[in-house]
């Protein structure tokens, strides 16, 4: 979170707009077995964006971009709205352990990596290469970010 805390309150102050949330009619919890999805609003400028998922087991999916979305990778539009993980071909699923998860949004005018992220990987192998791209682009004033909190539980 501290990592995110300058470019989210940057997303805040500067009214760029960048948005997660549920996915439409959804609240923020989502029960064993069901997909997670997340509707998305593109900051006010065109750019690039990266939607990773930390789950309680410490591993981090990165859901966009992944090979299984749809043009994934593209030059997101100004304030294009969209959805995360409602592509049949790439889902993802809750599973045990349950407990509350992390969704977090970025947004950057160029792109952050010069090479697609592995699709799961380990938060301790992940966050020092989060680290080093906002190092390596503390200049960039359009970096943005966004994150949601979602608990995860077993089928009622």
């Amino acid at each position: 979170m501290q990592l995110l805390a300058l470019h989210k309150a940057r997303n805040g102050d500067s009214g760029y707009g960048l948005t997660i949330m549920p996915s439409t009619g959804h609240s923020d919890r989502f029960i064993e077995s069901e997909n997670v999805i997340a509707k998305l609003v593109q900051a006010n400028y065109d750019g690039y964006v990266y939607v990773d998922y930390f789950t309680v087991s410490g591993q981090v999916a990165h859901m966009y971009p992944n090979i299984g979305e749809p043009n994934s990778g593209r030059l997101i539009r100004s304030s294009e709205q969209f959805e995360v993980g409602a592509t049949p071909s790439k889902t993802w699923t809750v599973a045990p352990p349950f407990g509350q998860e992390l969704i977090t949004v970025i947004s950057s005018p160029t792109p952050l990596y010069p090479e697609p992220l592995p699709e799961i990987q380990t938060a301790e192998e992940y966050l020092p290469r989060m680290r080093q791209m906002f190092e390596a682009n503390k200049r960039n004033a359009k970096l943005a970010a966004t994150y949601l909190f979602i608990q995860t539980g077993p089928e009622l």
